[in-house]
């Protein structure tokens, strides 16, 4: 699921709307985390502990979008 939604923001990204790339790979981020807090230990994915895998993810969607609006805001 998760590289077809990287396929994708690259695709809208080659195409030249990298708002909407980013918006992707960042709600991406967001529900992987939630995801992760959700199930818990019943996650499909694995790598360290809970806590750490959705503070990673979440702060990896809000990372995304903070940096690409204030990109943004120096052009």
């Amino acid at each position: 699921m998760i590289f077809t939604v990287v396929l994708v923001a690259a695709l809208v990204a080659f195409c030249g709307y990298t708002w909407a790339a980013t918006g992707l790979v960042s709600i991406a981020a967001l529900v992987c985390g939630a995801l992760r807090l959700i199930l818990k230990d019943r996650s499909p994915w694995k790598v360290r502990s809970v806590p750490f895998d959705a503070f990673i993810s979440i702060a990896l969607g809000i990372g995304l979008l903070v940096t690409y609006f204030s990109i943004q805001l120096l052009l």
